[in-house]
Formats: structure tokens, C-alpha cells, sequence
């Protein structure tokens, strides 16, 4: 996807506090209204199933039972998003290699669904008074449909009962070995903090 001059000076403006991401043929941003979630485990793990798909519903069912703790009622729709009120709140994809399968989500909290419209400026989307609306799907936030603001440490603790309570496990807390955070650390110097990597010019 080609972006113009403008579209790029739109991401260029909220550079700093939000990050904006030009993939191939799809787009996405991520700011400080937004949540990103992941699931890394073993291919052995009990969980999961041979088809992608099912995997894609079995480990979205921990943010269908989290948004259902938030007073919100979700679904798992076409194109692996989860959806409220037909809307989409959280799109979902994964990744397999070795031993591992890696599943990572987004979960739009309290977003300015103005700005998306502005940096994702495309004919797929556009701007409507009760969010943004594409060809594909609407969009909208867990604040717009609760129609107030929500902590994302609120949000955090309902995932977390969420996952538990649909795969009846219990979540440890833990934090990043020094090697973990190390690679965090030269990944983002070396790649994500760049411009090449966020805008693909």
C-alpha cells in the first residue's frame, strides 16, 4: 500500500505517542487507549488443536469472558475479530514455528478512533460519528460502548479472570529474565523505534 504525503504527515504527528503501523496491504495503530495481549505456548500444550482456526476461537474465548466481566457481550466473527454489538473491538493473529505457537491481540480500550481514521486514512475507512467504519467492519472501543472511560488496569484484571475462568488455569505473575529484556531492548533500538520498520517507506 502507498501512502501520500499527507497520510504520512498525519502518522508523523502523533509519532510520539502512538505508534503507526504500514504492513503490505493492511494497516494498524497502536496508542495509549490500546491494549496488546499474547499467548506463547508449546504445540503439546493441551489448549490447542491441530486447525488454526480453532485455536484462534479456543484462545479467544479468554476475551470474550473478560469483555463479558466489563458488563460487554463479545463474539469471534470472520477474519479472526472479535466483535461487540457486530462492531470490532479486538482483531487477533498467530504465528507457529518449532515447538511454539504465538497468538497476539489488540484490544482497542479507550482509543481516539478520530485519529485511526486520520493515519489509517484510506477508501476502507472513514470516520462516523459513533466511530469508524469500514468496508470490512465497523470499530469501535470498550469505551464508547460503555459509554464512559475504563482503566486499563481494569481491563488487564478482567483478561486475566477471563483467561483463567474459560481454560481453568491460573495466571503466575512474572517478570522478563535479563536476557528477555536485553533482546527487548536491541529489537526496539534496532528495529521497532525505527521509521523504515513502522512506516515502510
Amino acid at each position: 500500500m502507498r501512502r501520500t504525503r499527507s497520510e504520512l504527515g498525519s502518522m508523523q504527528e502523533v509519532w510520539s505517542e502512538r505508534g503507526a503501523k504500514v504492513h503490505g496491504w493492511w494497516s494498524s495503530l497502536h496508542d495509549l487507549g490500546n491494549l496488546n495481549y499474547a499467548i506463547s505456548l508449546r504445540k503439546d500444550s493441551p489448549l490447542l488443536q491441530e486447525d488454526l482456526l480453532e485455536n484462534f476461537k479456543t484462545l479467544s474465548l479468554g476475551v470474550i469472558e473478560g469483555l463479558k466481566r466489563l458488563g460487554l457481550v463479545s463474539e469471534l466473527g470472520r477474519n479472526s475479530l472479535i466483535s461487540v454489538k457486530g462492531k470490532k473491538v479486538s482483531g487477533v493473529a498467530a504465528s507457529s514455528s518449532g515447538k511454539v505457537f504465538f497468538q497476539h491481540g489488540t484490544l482497542l480500550i479507550n482509543t481516539d478512533l478520530r485519529i485511526l481514521s486520520e493515519v489509517l486514512n484510506s477508501p476502507r475507512v472513514e470516520a462516523t460519528e459513533k466511530g469508524v467504519r469500514s468496508t470490512k467492519s465497523a470499530v469501535t472501543s470498550l469505551r464508547d460502548e460503555l459509554g464512559r472511560d475504563i482503566p486499563i488496569s481494569q481491563v488487564k484484571s478482567a483478561l486475566i479472570a477471563g483467561f483463567e475462568e474459560a481454560h481453568s488455569v491460573k495466571l503466575i505473575p512474572e517478570g522478563l529474565t535479563f536476557g528477555e529484556k536485553e533482546l527487548a531492548k536491541r529489537l526496539f533500538e534496532m528495529k521497532y523505534s525505527r521509521e523504515k520498520w513502522n512506516l515502510e517507506l
